[in-house]
């Protein structure tokens, strides 16, 4: 059997401008693997393809600097491995995505998670199939910027957050297409976050196990509301409020209706 190879389509060190019209891999490396240095970069279509075996991210920042700066403009992003592969995976450094269309056919569509120091990912849609977007980060705000973010159960909802992070959700509507239970907007794990949201629509299950906001413990953890519409109700161990006090309805904005959809 022959080895498996693994060959980046633009391995990227160093700091600079890159456009092109579109980048094509094979999913046994990354379209675009970014180390160290400032790139700006205006590609308008990157796709990773099928392979036999689970796939690279399409775009990737990990084991580099640690400080590496990414500027993305883009129209699409995806990943079409059936066989595994996010479309957007970001461990270290700063990114800022900034474009139309993110998607995996099986993968995260979006990982954030370790040592990053800020990203930003601004995208018309984005979309997994079987997934959704992880966060797991311990440094600046995170910042998701999009009109309709879609997922399914396979990493427990269509946004899940690990103890520690940071980052704020903004102007979407956030759709679970997993037709059992349960069927989760947000996944909350155990442990202090901070996080904000702002105008969001969520749209799950309405079964007994199903929520639009679940928190994983029986610590309570306070989210910063801009305004929340939601088919199911939000878990328990969660108050949505804005400033400081301590008690559990100051002034937020948070609907539930069987007519969210």
């Amino acid at each position: 059997m022959d080895p498996v190879i693994t060959v980046h389509l633009f391995l990227l060190q160093g700091t600079g401008f890159i456009s092109a019209d579109e980048l094509i891999c094979g999913g046994k490396g990354s379209c675009l693997d970014f180390k160290a240095g400032n790139i700006t970069a205006n590609i308008i279509k990157i796709t990773s393809l099928e392979t036999e075996n689970a796939g690279y991210p399409t775009i990737l920042l990990d084991d580099g600097s640690q400080n590496q700066n990414l500027i993305l403009y883009f129209d699409e992003i995806q990943n079409l491995n059936s066989n595994g592969g996010d479309a957007v995976k970001i461990t270290e450094g700063i990114a800022t995505l900034i474009g139309r269309r993110i998607y995996a056919l099986n993968g995260m569509s979006v990982d954030l998670n370790n040592i990053i120091i800020s990203a930003l990912i601004q995208s018309d849609e984005i979309i997994s199939e079987t997934k959704g977007i992880n966060i797991s980060n311990s440094d600046e705000q995170v910042i998701i910027d999009a009109n309709y973010i879609e997922g399914s159960n396979g990493n427990d909802g269509v946004i899940r957050s690990a103890s520690g992070s940071n980052y704020l959700i903004r102007n979407a509507k956030i759709t679970n297409t997993y037709t059992s239970s349960p069927s989760i907007g947000i996944y909350l794990d155990t442990g202090s976050q901070t996080i904000e949201i702002e105008n969001l629509i969520i749209v799950t299950g309405t079964e007994t196990n199903d929520f639009s906001i679940f928190r994983n413990s029986t610590t309570n953890i306070d989210i910063k509301n801009l305004g929340l519409f939601v088919k199911k109700a939000i878990s328990m161990h969660i108050t949505l409020k804005i400033g400081t006090g301590t008690g559990t309805g100051e002034n937020f904005k948070y609907i539930i209706s069987n007519d969210i959809t």
